[in-house]
């Protein structure tokens, strides 16, 4: 049976539900036609022009990203720019474009389970958001090494195994680590609930020099590998949440993952 493209929205907010979308955030329905049939699913990372013209050239009747094509504060759309004019080239051929950012961050199965998993952590398992709450979300997952090793060698394991071409981390590179939490993007403002937890090291893709500094200051490392390279991991575990429920649901579908570079180059 050929799904319509709301079909595998449903799908994929079984997982990540719209209502758990920070208020800052735009995810969901982008453009297209929720009534259109799909025959073949593209996955990214962005939405950018590149990548959507990528999959309008491979077929896809859907694309479905982590970060919003829509985001943040546009005003308009003008077609002799390159936002425009993909936007345009989507409309053209039909692909519709959906994205799932932080209800895919909150998501329990969601960006740091695959994270976790990415990185091969022991007994990963979500924080709650306070001391006090029984109720856990996705925003920061903690897990443990097969044994503890020096900061710096953890440091040098998380940028060869996500990809990255450099990573940054605070502390003795000495310092012997344990256990660790994961939050991918930016995760700053979650340094704490990690500390609270008994983390030795935080990894996340990015975080202010404030929040740095900080850290230095409350026993525990951060290491900082890149908001792409901590995220990237959203983009297989789309293509798994999708196959899982169309076969569930029986319907025939192609699902393509269109590879999308950083935008930083590291010298």
């Amino acid at each position: 049976m050929e799904p319509t493209v709301q079909d595998i929205i449903t799908i994929v907010e079984s997982i990540a539900p719209l209502f758990t979308a920070e208020s800052w955030d735009n995810s969901g329905f982008q453009l297209g036609e929720r009534s259109a049939q799909v025959k073949k699913v593209a996955l990214s990372l962005d939405a950018t022009p590149t990548v959507i013209r990528s999959a309008v050239s491979q077929g896809a009747d859907l694309l479905i990203t982590h970060h919003p094509l829509i985001f943040p504060h546009i005003t308009h759309i003008d077609r002799g720019s390159a936002f425009g004019a993909a936007v345009a080239w989507a409309f053209t051929h039909d692909l519709s474009i959906y994205s799932s950012h932080t209800p895919l961050d909150h998501s329990p199965q969601g960006t740091n389970l695959a994270l976790s998993q990415t990185l091969r952590l022991l007994d990963p398992a979500p924080l709650p958001r306070r001391l006090d709450a029984e109720a856990a979300d996705g925003i920061v997952f903690t897990g443990t090494l097969k044994r503890p090793m020096p900061l710096a060698s953890f440091a040098q394991y998380v940028r060869d195994t996500l990809g990255a071409t450099s990573v940054r981390y605070t502390g003795d590179g000495a310092s012997q680590v344990y256990v660790i939490a994961v939050c991918g993007g930016s995760g700053g403002d979650c340094i704490d609930r990690a500390r609270e937890r008994g983390a030795d090291v935080f990894v996340t893709g990015e975080v202010r020099h404030h929040q740095a500094l900080a850290a230095l200051d409350t026993n525990i490392h951060i290491v900082e590998a890149g908001h792409y390279h901590t995220e990237w991991c959203t983009v297989p575990l789309l293509e798994k949440i999708i196959r899982e429920g169309a076969e569930r649901n029986d319907f025939t579908i192609d699902v393509e993952i269109v590879s999308a570079p950083s935008p930083f180059v590291s010298i």
